[in-house]
């Protein structure tokens, strides 16, 4: 379990405490990582959760290498800004595309402006022809959309949510 904006190690760490396998913490943040390293030894996990110092929009790991990925991206609060997300938000997300294993998942927590559009947005793959793509709505109260292949740009197995 991948956590690309990990912070402290909170989301690997009670992931490991629920289940087996193992986490890997990133962050930008070298203090983040000095207190991720300290909390992952304080709960007695150092053989099954990582933190690593790193940008979470160029990962060193190779493709297709993660199962899942959940994060608390940075809102643009305390952390960034919502001009810095516009860049950051599209970057990370072909990040994880690259990262995440064919049937691999990624929940990406924000508080963004984007939450405000997500209800609309909120569409799951339904079909893909050689020039389109259908995609089936989420939310019944808004339509399911048909998108021209070369409308889109890339897509990923992504999922947002909001607290």
């Amino acid at each position: 379990m991948l956590d690309p904006c990990g912070g402290v190690g909170t989301i690997p760490i009670v992931d490991a405490l629920v289940r087996p396998g193992s986490g890997l913490v990133v962050d930008l943040s070298t203090e983040s990582i000095e207190l991720a390293h300290n909390n992952i030894r304080a709960f007695g996990l150092g053989d099954r959760v990582f933190a690593e110092e790193g940008d979470a929009t160029d990962l060193d790991l190779a493709d297709g290498s993660v199962d899942r990925v959940v994060s608390d991206v940075p809102f643009g609060k305390k952390v960034g800004s919502n001009l810095a997300n516009d860049t950051l938000y599209p970057r990370l997300v072909a990040e994880l595309a690259r990262v995440l294993a064919g049937d691999g998942r990624a929940v990406i927590v924000t508080d963004a402006e984007l939450r405000r559009q997500l209800p609309a947005l909120a569409k799951e793959l339904k079909r893909r022809t050689a020039r389109t793509i259908e995609l089936a709505s989420l939310n019944p109260a808004h339509p399911d959309r048909v998108v021209n292949l070369g409308e889109v740009a890339w897509m990923a197995r992504v999922m947002w949510v909001r607290q």
